[in-house]
């Protein structure tokens, strides 16, 4: 897996999860 591929898929993550949180 490349490098930016994973940040961007944890992005992506991060933000579902603080929108769950909401």
């Amino acid at each position: 897996m490349n490098y930016r591929a994973t940040t961007q898929f944890l992005q992506l993550r991060i933000k579902r999860t603080k929108e769950n949180n909401k």
